[in-house]
């Protein structure tokens, strides 16, 4: 039996910060596999920073995907006081005035429409939530947390 990725966070490095359905957190080393066909695309910071949570593992848009077996097995465990890292881009985004749930969806090169679509929201809805023309139901926050492969509190 293994254990299902419910959440994913690119870091610098290639490295990603999984988070287990268990709530176990940990660090898989994508670098090894830079070298090996189609993973050679990761090299490209854009698509490898677009990773996301698929079903019970990860993908990312190219269609590559591992399986979360090896994902935890590969992994290593992350020290309990670590703190998340948000990557800088999204950091100067928001302190310029960017929302939140923009700057991710921006960072995670997701176009506004494919976001709305997937948590099955309009996408003037979500214009309106990212310029803070409405509020977002806890629902559709942690709806959107989920879709961008980052914990809810990373949207408030």
């Amino acid at each position: 039996m293994y254990l299902a990725v419910k959440n994913v966070t690119p870091l610098k490095g290639y490295m990603l910060l999984l988070v287990f359905e268990n709530g176990e957190k940990r660090i898989f080393d994508v670098k090894p596999y830079l070298s090996l066909g189609k993973f050679s695309e990761l090299k490209d910071e854009n698509l490898f920073k677009a990773v996301q949570v698929k079903f019970d593992t990860i993908e990312w848009p190219n269609q590559l995907d591992l399986d979360p077996e090896l994902l935890y097995k590969k992994s290593k465990e992350t020290e309990e006081k670590r703190e998340i890292v948000i990557p800088g881009e999204v950091t100067f985004a928001i302190i310029d005035g960017t929302t939140p749930i923009r700057a991710w969806r921006e960072y995670k090169n997701i176009k506004m429409k494919d976001l709305a679509k997937k948590i099955d929201i309009s996408s003037s809805y979500l214009s309106q939530i990212e310029n803070e023309k409405r509020n977002p139901t806890i629902d559709t926050l942690k709806a959107l947390a989920q879709a961008l492969s980052i914990d809810v509190e990373m949207l408030i």
